[in-house]
């Protein structure tokens, strides 16, 4: 066969001559056929199509027609096993489309349907399925992706039809196939026979049942690992009753979860699965980093069940155990592991410790017979070792290395074909083998140091030394992400240290001994001989730094400690290790004077200026804590004054006079000494580090009492401004022009405008043209007090609050001198206005860049002139409008036993004003004619509202998705011709970056624009085109929501958080974040808002379903409202139980009958390419909701209904629109605004979303995303309420303007604001389990430990109870 193959010609001759045997009746069931199958099969993959076809139309005329029998014999047939290599699904999919009726008509009765028949119309009527059907049996065998698709859709189609008992029947011949040895054939093969065979199950419904551990085998051993876990979660919901085989499902989840390192799925599953208490206590602690507190629960749990103090089973047993040796590996206890891996005969174990604390130069020999009792199996770990005792071996012995090079290849080779056997995409998984690979170019890299080593002497230590340096300063570069597991620092810190022994082995014979044993200087002269113990000094202070970002103290004071037995180490050093030790003690907050002797006892002398304000610095950080005030501010001063250029010195000084502030609100020089601090860390730092002192500068500024102590300190100040970083706060300055610090806004936006332009452009037209209503207002004012000179108590007086309708909150006034008073105050004439500072800060940009400011307003003009919403659109949102006020009187009324069902007036006057105003005069007529003349029932004028909706709603959908661009704006099309200036993508100024080299610059837009429909309104979606060939797509939203501009501002503070989530160890690893699109307003009723087409909303996936049934959008609402009604005893009021009951009930009847808890889940497994991408985005999707409940709870978000979730479907990444905060109702003339909510659950968690997530994801990702959010942003470094208050203040002056109240005193806003960002920060000590930890740290033995995450759990389980759940509002949808 391999002869004829390599000649095409001969070769088909050759299947021409097998087919001609096949087709003579005289040799037909002979033992010549029987033997020629294998050769048959080939001749059904011939590359000829016609020869191909031939031998599949003899090898379908053998079947019988049937589906079912023909599908028993794929699945059961033996011939298959003939070419166990090849991807044999193209043949049998052949052979099972061969079973449909090809005669039939493709379109049934199309013909019919057509009024006015074309040539067109008549082709497709006389078509028959024969005429698509063959062509796609002969595109089968051409692209194998595409026949892996197929044969998914048509197995999924053919179960459905099967019978129950044929359903078994397939079963159990699946099973006997799959389990099939010949397959492993296709291991490496890109698309399987498994992989298809998998996928195909995983889309049946209902589900196909197949074994756990073969689905567990089939999907590590056939690069199938997402699909195999699909079918997996997907069968524990038909496992419930069964105890063993939920069990071994439960084992073959876990054993892929380990495999594909998803350790918080791994938890997760554990958390749901485990009997005892003790063991949902130690992985919640072990899943947060605390392996400490595990390890105790662990081995408390090991004890009593040793002592028979509880009962336990042999697979919990043994996760205490290997969680045990987890969490001591991770504590770097490695010599109990080494006396535990001896008691245990365990070789791997003992081979890692050995690797950790020996030296393998001189314990080579035990060390080789320890390897020698591995297993067999290779692995890229065990050739690792293998390869360094070779290349010790040939240094020791000065031979060749052609083992190490050998080994090191194999090592190679291991770790490649384990990458190729893992996901396509990047993920945890593929960590370890990095690690490999680097390990392995490091192993080469110390193969030319040692040879290096062996031509040294004592004449070129000096040069050999400096040879050294290249190679080890590039190993000190090359280092895991601070995030990446401790695990892996240990393990290159081990490696490392073996190789910096080798230096020092043949390095230290080489130093003269008059100068080994002279004094520090003569020492000083022969620091190359001492080069391994520099280098190991070095790593042993990254690792202790690392460990002590990990929270892993004790692993920090131990690591520590090893650089004491050192005998040489360089100045650098020692301060690292020394500044280190006392940032462990500050860290763990209980060790303060330990912390404080280190520092006292340490002789400064030999440092420089810079290490010494360090350490001053970091003494007066101690005092300060322990609460000697005087002391710390001397040490603090001594600090600065050892080194004026230390921004670390500066900045906590600042913070400390900012809480001696806080604690002491009347004593301002404290504050305005902070401001004069953080102005000058600021100037000095220039980085990412400058924008939370900016932050407090503008606060500590409004805070500044009358006589301006506060705000001569900003005067005061002559260095560096770092304007840059000022443009974060850019809609805070400008709000800061109606405020009193108004002078020291004015400045720095002065500045802005000179030099980013750009960055603060649109904010400020936006806020130009807020000031109008104020300025108007003024105006009148100014005119009335004009004509009423002759009589002076006739003047206008009293307050002039103003409420903003974009949301932001205006002020009006101003008083003499350098400060502006509070918000509320009287206009004074003389007194520079607002609106003043706004038009000379807009006369300064335009004067310094006139072109790119023409270019920037023309466009933003043709935006708000040529986008707007169409009649149809702005009929279909008054349509929306109407019909919820109308659901709402519905849903509040079917309470009422003397409801009559008729229109309330108010209703029926709103839809009359609506048909005066909006309709033209024809529509006009017969509107009111339809709706509002007839004077319908309540449920009839919805029933109308309903189909005028969907009347245009249905107008709106036949037009095209994307339309010309030129239809709405040529200028826009012709934007590269027509632009006078350069103009940068809108919205990366929001980006907290370093500088703008990086910013994208506009080439031009789209000649296509998109329309998208949204909830109740449309809008348009249009794509620019950057310089450097990126594409950036923004919704134009016009109108703009009223509350755009708070969200905005709350949307800043969320981006910071998002710059500490990327820095913390925890957060990082799971690559949590706030997603926050970037909005940039154009003018108070228009903005852009970041958005792409794979965005869906929660709403928009609901409504898909519904149409699906054939229903309309409101009727789950007002079939619950009816049901209600009908349910209800009219005659006897029902209890508070009762009403609870019958809301439960409904809830459980609309879930079951119109909106199942499997809709989100239906629709991205329909909308995702395969079970790789879906798992991708479930599990981004279940981190992001873990953020969005952080935000909305913290921030007590209301109503939160599905229209304002909207998700990616690219990215997984969720964004909340309209994300403001939400205030307790109060009635009370005197009461203050406090963040809360009325609703019954904390935050949105419905069936759908719960389902989708599902309850492993549930426990693993969710809860631990929120608490490592929360333990984050809540930890005493970040100081989270020093963020809040800035914020704040513009939320409650927005409260007191909506709420038509008087503002208060400056001192009674403050505290206002205090109490506000008080409530916050316990929320988010909730979120961050603080209790519980505490809990845990104090326990003795763990006995009075409580599970980790116990509050996110308890808030999850109230957020997600039925009985909560009916509780919400009909139009909240609960059951989505």
């Amino acid at each position: 066969m391999q002869t004829f193959a390599r000649d095409p010609a001969l070769y088909s001759d050759y299947l021409k001559l097998i087919y001609d045997v096949f087709t003579d009746p005289a040799l037909r069931r002979s033992e010549l056929t029987t033997r020629l199958e294998l050769v048959y099969l080939h001749g059904c993959r011939a590359k000829d199509p016609v020869l191909r076809g031939q031998f599949i139309d003899l090898f379908d005329e053998s079947l019988p027609k049937g589906l079912s029998p023909r599908l028993q014999f794929v699945l059961g047939s033996s011939s298959w096993e003939q070419i166990p290599d090849q991807y044999w699904i193209p043949q049998a999919l052949d052979l099972l489309l061969g079973s449909v009726n090809s005669d039939q008509a493709l379109v049934p009765g199309f013909e019919g349907k057509v009024q006015t028949p074309t040539p067109f119309s008549r082709a497709v009527g006389d078509s028959k399925v024969q005429s698509l059907l063959r062509p796609t049996r002969v595109l089968l065998h051409l692209d194998p992706d595409a026949t892996h698709s197929l044969w998914i859709s048509c197995f999924k189609a053919i179960w459905s039809t099967l019978s129950r008992k044929e359903q078994q029947d397939v079963s159990r011949s699946m099973i006997s196939l799959l389990s099939k040895d010949y397959h492993i054939r296709q291991i490496d093969t890109r698309v399987n026979i498994i992989q298809s065979f998998l996928a195909g199950i995983n889309a049946c419904t209902p589900p196909l049942s197949l074994p756990p551990y073969l689905v567990k085998y089939l999907g590590k051993t056939f690069n199938a690992w997402h699909i195999a876990l699909e079918i997996l979660q997907t069968s524990l919901e038909s496992f419930r009753e069964e105890e063993n085989a939920r069990d071994n499902t439960y084992d073959a989840l876990a054993e892929l979860y380990a495999e594909l390192s998803e350790d918080d799925m791994f938890y997760g599953l554990w958390r749901r699965r485990c009997l005892f208490n003790e063991t949902n206590m130690a992985i919640s602690f072990e899943q947060a980093g605390m392996y400490v507190q595990a390890q105790i629960l662990y081995e408390s749990a090991q004890v009593k069940a040793r002592t028979g103090a509880i009962a336990f089973n042999e697979s919990e047993y043994c996760l205490w155990e290997d969680h045990w040796i987890l969490a001591a590996q991770k504590l770097q206890q490695w010599d109990i592991l080494m006396e535990f891996a001896r008691q245990e005969d365990n070789p791997d174990l003992l081979l890692e410790c050995a690797w950790r604390n020996s030296d393998w130069s001189a314990d080579r020999e035990s060390i080789e017979r320890t390897l020698s009792n591995l297993a067999e199996v290779p692995t890229p770990r065990r050739r690792i070792f293998d390869s360094f005792t070779a290349l010790l071996r040939s240094h020791i012995n000065g031979t060749e290395r052609t083992e190490f090079v050998r080994m090191t290849d194999e090592t190679m080779q291991l770790a490649l074909r384990k990458w190729a056997s893992l996901p396509p995409v990047v993920s945890m998984a593929h960590v370890p083998l990095l690690q490999h690979f680097q390990q392995v170019v490091e192993l080469h890299e110390a193969s030319v140091l040692f040879a290096t080593l062996q031509k040294t002497n004592t004449q070129n230590l000096e040069q050999r030394s400096a040879d050294l340096k290249n190679v080890l300063t590039a190993w000190r570069e090359r280092l895991p992400n601070l995030w990446d597991d401790i695990s892996i620092w240990s393990d290159l810190v081990a490696w490392r240290q073996h190789v910096f022994q080798q230096i020092n082995n043949a390095y230290l014979p080489l130093i003269p001994s008059n100068a080994a044993n002279a004094n520090a200087q003569a020492t000083s002269n022969n620091t190359a001989g001492y080069r391994g113990y520099h280098e190991t000094a070095w790593i042993i202070n990254r690792f202790a730094h690392v460990a002590r970002k990990h929270n892993l103290q004790e692993v920090c004071h131990t690591s520590l400690a090893k650089i004491y037995t050192l005998p040489n180490i360089e100045i650098s050093e020692a301060f690292l290790k020394l500044r280190e030790q006392a940032r462990c003690h500050y860290q763990t907050g209980t060790e303060l004077h330990a912390g404080l002797e280190v520092i006292n006892n340490t002789n400064l002398m030999y440092f420089s200026p810079p290490q010494k304000a360090e350490f001053y610095t970091l003494k007066g950080m101690f005092i300060a804590r322990l609460g000697d005030n005087d002391s710390a501010n001397a040490a603090f001063g001594q600090a600065v004054q050892m080194d004026l250029g230390l921004p670390k010195a500066w900045a906590e000084w600042g913070r400390y006079n900012d809480r001696l502030f806080r604690d002491n609100p009347n004593d301002t020089p404290l504050a305005g000494n902070a401001v004069s601090c953080y102005f000058q860390a600021a100037g000095l730092y220039k980085s990412a580090k400058t924008r939370p002192l900016l932050i407090r500068i503008l606060w500590l500024l409004s805070n500044d009492d009358p006589n301006g102590v506060i705000g001569r300190a900003f005067e005061a100040y002559k260095g560096d401004l770092a304007i840059w970083y000022w443009i974060t706060l850019i809609p805070q300055l400008l709000q800061s022009l109606t405020y009193r610090e108004t002078l020291h806004a004015r400045t720095l936006l002065i500045q802005l405008a000179k030099n980013h332009p750009q960055a603060l452009f649109f904010h400020l037209r936006t806020l130009r043209e807020d000031l109008v209503p104020l300025r108007r207002k003024y105006m009148a004012e100014q005119q009335a007090q004009a004509q009423n000179q002759a009589n002076p108590g006739g003047g206008a007086d009293g307050a002039t609050q103003v409420v903003d309708t974009s949301g932001s909150s205006q002020a009006t006034t101003g008083q003499p001198g350098a400060q502006r008073p509070a918000v509320g105050t009287p206009f004074q004439r003389g007194i520079r206005q607002p609106w003043e500072n706004v038009d000379e800060i807009v006369s300064i940009l335009k004067t310094a860049f006139p072109l790119l400011a023409l270019t920037l307003e023309t466009m933003v003009d043709q935006f708000a002139q040529r986008f707007k919403a169409t009649q149809e659109e702005e009929l279909v949102r008054y349509f929306n409008a109407l019909l919820m006020e109308a659901l709402q009187q519905h849903g509040m009324r079917v309470t009422n036993p003397k409801d009559d069902g008729s229109i309330p007036p108010a209703c029926l006057n709103n839809a009359t004003r609506f048909a005066e105003s909006a309709l033209q005069l024809e529509t006009r007529a017969i509107f009111k004619a339809d709706v509002i003349e007839p004077k319908p029932s309540l449920r009839e004028y919805i029933r109308k509202l309903q189909k005028w909706r969907d009347k245009y709603e249905k107008i709106l959908e036949a037009r095209p998705r994307l339309q010309p661009l030129d239809v709405l704006s040529h200028w826009l099309v012709e934007f590269q011709h027509s632009k006078f200036d350069d103009v940068e993508v809108p919205g990366q100024y929001l980006q907290h970056k370093d500088n703008a080299a990086t910013f994208v610059r506009i080439s031009r837009f789209s000649s296509q624009y998109e329309l998208c429909p949204g909830q109740g309104y449309s809008y348009r979606r249009i794509t620019i085109l950057g310089h450097d060939g990126t594409k950036h797509s923004f919704a134009v939203q016009l109108p703009a929501t009223r509350n755009c501009r708070r969200e905005e501002k709350l949307h800043q503070l969320f981006r910071i958080f998002n710059s500490v989530l990327v820095r913390k160890k925890e957060t990082r690893k799971r690559i949590l974040s706030f997603h926050l699109p970037a909005a940039v307003p154009l003018n108070t009723t228009l903005r852009l808002l970041e958005n792409d087409s794979s965005v869906v909303g929660l709403q928009d996936i609901y409504d898909h379903h519904l149409r699906e049934m054939g229903i309309s959008k409101e009727d789950p609402v007002i079939m619950h409202a009816e049901k209600f009604k009908s349910i209800l005893d009219q005659t006897k009021p029902p209890t508070k139980h009762e009403f609870m009951n019958l809301r439960l009930e409904l809830f459980e009847i609309v879930s079951t009958k119109m909106v199942p808890n499997n809709i989100v889940s239906n629709y991205m497994s329909r909308s995702m390419v395969n079970a790789n991408a879906l798992w991708l985005l479930r599990k981004q999707f279940t981190t992001q909701m873990a953020a969005v409940t952080f935000m909305s709870y913290i921030m007590s978000c209301i109503t939160r209904t599905p229209g304002r979730y909207h998700i990616s479907r690219s990215t997984g990444m969720i964004y909340m629109s309209d994300f403001v905060p939400g205030y307790i109702f109060t009635t009370n003339a005197q009461a203050s605004p406090m963040l809360g909510t009325n609703e019954a659950v904390p935050f949105r968690f419905t069936p759908n979303l719960q389902h989708f997530i599902g309850p492993i994801g549930i426990e693993g990702l969710m809860t631990a995303g929120i608490m490592a959010i929360g333990r984050t942003l809540t930890e005493p470094e970040f100081d989270l309420d020093q963020y809040l208050g800035l914020f704040m203040r513009d939320e409650v002056i927005n409260w007191y303007q909506t709420q038509g109240k008087s503002m208060p005193s400056e001192q009674n806003l403050r505290g206002m604001v205090g109490t506000i960002v008080e409530q916050i920060v316990k929320k988010a000590e909730i979120l961050s389990c603080r209790m519980e930890r505490e809990a845990m740290t104090n326990a003795q033995n763990g006995v009075q430990a409580t599970n980790a995450v116990q509050s996110v759990v308890q808030l999850i389980s109230t957020a997600s109870n039925p009985q909560l759940l009916s509780r919400m509002s009909e139009q909240w949808l609960p059951w989505l």
